[in-house]
């Protein structure tokens, strides 16, 4: 298991940050709000080298997409497809490697999709959008720590409340 820790499936539920994020330098904050709690749990990662705010990426997430893509054209070197994924598509990442847990973390924010996964490749999470747009999987105690580091910036709510206030 990897010493990772699971959660109990049946008192985990989908979260969402409720606000629509528009300004990179929060979207950073809630990436790093939802990657450091969730770290335990995620065992893989699958991310786009690509952004939409590529006027205003900063140095260290530009070198961090450069080396995704590299690491993109490595994982599909010798491997034939119907129709070829554009380089820096899903690239995948072993979040426990310190190196990839901190190209996932610089990047994340800028990133136009990013899908966490647990050790039973169960899908925990996406960052969406340049994280504009959040969706995660928390235990109770996983909500608290994301609300406790987003309070008073964005709010957390569980995906079934969000939705029966109509919201988006």
């Amino acid at each position: 298991m990897k010493d990772r820790q699971l959660i109990d499936d049946e008192r985990a539920a989908w979260c969402v940050i409720v606000e629509e994020i528009r300004d990179q330098a929060l979207a950073g904050r809630a990436c790093v709000a939802v990657l450091d709690v969730m770290r335990p749990r995620i065992a893989r990662a699958s991310i786009d080298a690509f952004t939409d705010s590529r006027k205003v990426i900063m140095p260290e997430a530009k070198a961090a997409e450069d080396e995704l893509a590299h690491l993109s054209s490595v994982q599909r070197r010798g491997q034939r497809f119907m129709r070829r994924p554009r380089r820096g598509m899903n690239v995948e990442l072993d979040a426990p490697s310190d190196h990839e847990w901190l190209l996932l973390a610089r990047y994340a924010p800028w990133s136009i999709n990013v899908d966490l996964y647990d050790d039973h490749d169960n899908h925990i999470g996406t960052l969406h959008d340049c994280a504009f747009d959040i969706t995660i999987k928390l235990s109770p105690d996983e909500a608290a720590g994301v609300a406790a580091d987003l309070e008073g910036f964005l709010h957390l709510e569980t995906y079934a409340r969000w939705r029966a206030r109509g919201s988006r």
